[in-house]
């Protein structure tokens, strides 16, 4: 089973962005194409206001239902601080911007482990920052990736 959580946020209190909310619904329907196999009841799409901290946890947490591909895909402001790197969400605040990076990797590890492929995709500045939360080169889930990709035709 497909899961796919899909956030997009032009409603920024004090900046705005635009675009944000209408590439995350034209993702989402690129999603539930029949070549991509998402039905539309496995795709949450949160926009703007809708888009807040406690409501893409829980839904990050839902993606615990995926068995074959849990898929988180952002749009709108990304922040960096000495805390840590955001997905900055309306209810964010100076203290706590949104939803922090590492937060994201550890309910991944602990939460959608038994996935089959988690890819996330992040569409804001500083989502190079990113990497750093990463699972490390050579784990379990890199090794199976690179086996697969490695395989002789034929095999599977």
């Amino acid at each position: 089973m497909k899961k796919a959580l899909v956030i997009g946020i032009d409603e920024y209190p004090s900046d705005p962005l635009p675009n944000c909310e209408h590439d995350a619904r034209e993702f989402a329907s690129v999603l539930q194409m029949a070549e991509y196999g998402f039905a539309a009841s496995d795709v949450c799409i949160l926009l703007n206001g809708d888009a807040t901290i406690p409501r893409i946890t829980a839904e990050l947490t839902a993606l615990s239902a995926a068995t074959e591909l849990a898929l988180i895909y952002f749009a709108g402001h990304g922040q960096t601080t000495d805390i840590g790197t955001f997905l900055v969400t309306p209810d964010g605040t100076a203290d706590n911007e949104g939803v922090e990076i590492r937060r994201i990797a550890k309910i991944t590890e602990r939460r959608l482990a038994h996935v089959e492929s988690v890819l996330i995709m992040l569409d804001c500045c500083h989502a190079g920052a990113a990497t750093i939360a990463c699972r490390p080169p050579g784990d379990l889930f890199e090794q199976r990736a690179i086996e697969t990709l490695g395989s002789p035709l034929g095999d599977g």
